[in-house]
């Protein structure tokens, strides 16, 4: 069961990625998703459990927020990557 405050959470990060392709939020935020008496490693496990079954990719970023984006939005940028161009001119 998920807390009033999760739910509300949840249906602005929704909404955001519906609207921009991304949320990022303040990792202090996502504890309401979490038991707080639950070791780090299950609390991580809680968030990208609910990433995935939003179908979201998860990016820790080192100012201490979490981006999440539509997993099909992070595999076309991918796909966008131009290929490599071979480099002869060491070659000989």
């Amino acid at each position: 069961m998920i807390s009033p405050r999760a739910e509300t959470q949840l249906t602005a990060m929704r909404t955001e990625i519906e609207r921009y392709g991304q949320s990022v939020v303040a990792c202090n935020a996502l504890l309401v998703f979490v038991l707080r008496t639950e070791p780090v490693n299950a609390q991580f496990g809680h968030i990208f459990t609910m990433a995935e079954r939003e179908g979201w990719s998860v990016e820790f970023r080192p100012d201490g927020t979490v981006r999440f984006a539509k997993l099909q939005a992070t595999v076309d940028q991918v796909c966008e990557w131009p290929e490599a161009e071979p480099d002869f001119g060491q070659a000989s």
